[in-house]
């Protein structure tokens, strides 16, 4: 599956909208309890990029909220395939 974060930043109107694509094989649920982890503790704040920038964020003492998004479902990758459809979707 393919996913959007869109996070809308309070109060800044240059760069008020910022949004973030990425990809799960695992459930979606999953993926999303992995990303609130590295939004509210510190000690995994560099697992993705959506949470560097959460935290670069929060240090600038920015408020901020985020729209979770399904932007397409696709097959997972299959050994023997030729190509993987969540890898060519996310393109």
């Amino acid at each position: 599956m393919i996913y959007k974060a869109t996070i809308c930043i309070d109060g800044d109107p240059e760069d008020s909208t910022k949004t973030y694509i990425g990809l799960s094989e695992p459930p979606f649920h999953e993926r999303l309890r992995g990303h609130r982890k590295s939004f509210n503790n510190k000690k995994y704040s560099a697992e993705t990029e959506l949470s560097k920038y959460t935290w670069r964020l929060k240090e600038k003492r920015n408020f901020f909220s985020i729209k979770w998004q399904i932007f397409k479902k696709c097959r997972k990758y299959k050994p023997g395939s030729w190509n993987c459809h969540l890898c060519t979707s996310e393109k």
